[in-house]
């Protein structure tokens, strides 16, 4: 029995560190440079397999910013400006964001929403 006791004695003491220690902060993305996924050198004339609705920016050998839509064509879209979390707070950036989990994002009323439109409707 004591040691039954003594193992659940240690067995806290080593978990609790664990337990108390708080995630590492994610460094912010500010530029289409850290955005994860994004196909690069793309040539907008060709077709593109969009993989359902996440990850589906690409850029061209020029920088210009694409969306792969869900008619397997490459729209062309405002500036990449980074990785954003949905309902994050926007200053009226007329570019767009990925979240981190890849699903495309625009400012709307002050602040980053989904938006499918070029993805459905383009």
């Amino acid at each position: 029995m004591k040691l039954v006791a003594v193992l659940a004695v240690a067995g806290g003491v080593l978990a609790a560190p664990l337990v108390t220690a708080s995630p590492a902060a994610a460094s912010p993305c500010n530029s289409v440079d850290c955005v994860p996924y994004v196909d690069r050198n793309i040539d907008p004339s060709e077709a593109c397999v969009p993989g359902g609705i996440r990850f589906l920016f690409g850029l061209d050998a020029s920088g210009n910013n694409y969306l792969c839509n869900a008619q397997g064509s490459w729209v062309p879209q405002p500036s990449l400006v980074g990785v954003r979390t949905n309902a994050a707070p926007c200053d009226g950036s007329t570019g767009v964001a990925q979240t981190p989990d890849g699903l495309l994002l625009a400012c709307k009323d002050g602040a980053w929403r989904t938006d499918f439109t070029a993805f459905y409707y383009s």
